[in-house]
């Protein structure tokens, strides 16, 4: 019974994140509370990362954002992705959030290869990709910087070869009053296990 409790609850993780992202493609607007984003989209990738990635999570009570839920789980699948990809045995993948000034800071860092200096002003270039043949159209970033910039924000790059790349995403705050009294949930200082 156990069992089938744990696997009609993960069912429901999953659809509940594959319902975000099949929204990806309607341009409707709505105010989006970025943590849970986070963990939504964290259920729907989770077998790519659970074998040989350890996920942190950093998130802090944040302002919420207004934009398109499907399309901002998507730039969170194509970076937790890219981070999976980059780390070849084992590793370690960072995801924070936290407020500055007038802004939503989402973070989220590898400990994989890294990107080549050379390399990174070509990351968000259609096409560009630094993977083997037949591993990656190149399109993944492309769409995600344009994603972000379609929402008014920006989407950066720090990496080191061989100690992993670490990307920020930086999106505009909603400061507007809420419409009830519910208070939003505190993700502080969490650090989950994957494979939990």
């Amino acid at each position: 019974m156990e069992e089938s409790i744990y696997g009609i609850n993960r069912m429901q993780e999953i659809i509940g994140g594959l319902k975000d992202f099949a929204r990806a493609d309607k341009n409707n607007t709505e105010e989006i509370d970025i943590s849970s984003l986070i963990h939504s989209t964290l259920n729907m990738v989770r077998n790519e990362l659970r074998y040989h990635c350890q996920v942190h999570q950093e998130l802090h009570e944040v302002p919420p954002v207004i934009g398109c839920r499907g399309k901002i789980s998507q730039v969170f699948v194509n970076m937790l992705i890219n981070a999976s990809q980059a780390i070849k045995e084992q590793g370690d993948i960072y995801i924070r959030t936290y407020s500055e000034e007038n802004r939503v800071v989402i973070e989220i860092q590898d400990t994989g290869c890294g990107i080549p200096q050379e390399h990174q002003e070509h990351l968000f270039t259609p096409f560009f990709t630094t993977k083997p043949l037949g591993k990656g159209t190149g399109l993944g970033l492309s769409i995600s910087h344009g994603i972000v910039k379609d929402h008014g924000g920006t989407i950066g790059v720090e990496s080191t070869v061989g100690e992993g790349t670490t990307f920020i995403i930086k999106l505009p705050a909603d400061h507007r009053e809420p419409d009830s009294g519910t208070p939003e949930p505190n993700y502080s200082e969490t650090d989950v296990n994957q494979d939990s």
